[in-house]
């Protein structure tokens, strides 16, 4: 995730990433983050799955 002056300006204020600048750098970072971590986890509980076959 990137350094952002920005968004830790709007962090301090209690303000989203996604509400103040959801077409910045920051929040594509974030949701790129979000997206890996769901394919991962997705991933894990199919591979469980099969091992429970």
């Amino acid at each position: 995730i990137p350094r952002s002056v920005r968004a830790a300006e709007i962090s301090a204020v209690g303000k989203s990433i996604f509400q103040h600048d959801p077409k910045g750098k920051v929040a594509e970072a974030y949701q790129s983050l979000t997206k890996e971590v769901l394919a991962n986890a997705e991933k894990q509980l199919k591979r469980v799955t099969e091992r429970g076959r």
